[in-house]
């Protein structure tokens, strides 16, 4: 069953990726400052763009999956924000991706941690972990603004990482609404 997510913060709305995204999307990923830290290539035209939201499928097999990140004020795709499951190491990690104009505004963390909540809250995770590559100063920082901590060291494509978390527990004590 396909699952339809939508979320709300004070300056966006988050949901699930659609096909009319594609030319926000593919343009966000044309951004070598913005895949700087990210191990990904840019898509290579706009088609491809749509065929990788086409065939996205977290949502379907995990009720979960990146989020397009509207910006309430313009309706205007800004990035994207999110829960992924990864089979293979059977755990979920957070993870973001704006435009530059969005950077430094509080977005990514703001949008970051209603993707935690969503995960623990409506999903009932126990765990969620984030990735980054240590000289990713900036998306380490979101990491630790939304709670999570630093667990371990790893390769991250050829680059030192880091591997951040947190669990539903940790997550119940930070929140101060419990």
């Amino acid at each position: 069953m396909y699952k339809r997510i939508y979320i709300e913060t004070q300056r966006t709305i988050l949901r699930n990726l659609e096909t009319d995204d594609a030319e926000r999307f593919y343009a966000l990923n044309l951004d070598k400052e913005v895949l700087k830290f990210t191990g990904d290539k840019p898509f290579e035209n706009i088609q491809t763009a749509k065929d990788f939201i086409t065939n996205y499928d977290q949502y379907e097999k995990y009720g979960v999956g990146r989020l397009a990140v509207m910006e309430k004020i313009t309706s205007k795709f800004i990035g994207w924000c999110g829960l992924k499951y990864s089979h293979d190491k059977d755990e979920y990690d957070i993870g973001f991706r704006f435009f530059r104009q969005y950077w430094n505004k509080g977005f990514a963390t703001e949008t970051a941690k209603v993707c935690l909540e969503f995960g623990f809250n409506e999903l009932g995770l126990c765990r969620i972990v984030g990735r980054a590559m240590k000289e990713n100063i900036a998306s380490i920082k979101v990491l630790e603004k939304i709670g999570m901590t630093f667990k371990e060291s790893f390769d991250f494509d050829g680059q030192e990482g880091e591997i951040f978390e947190i669990t539903n527990k940790e997550y119940e004590e930070r929140s101060p609404n419990r």
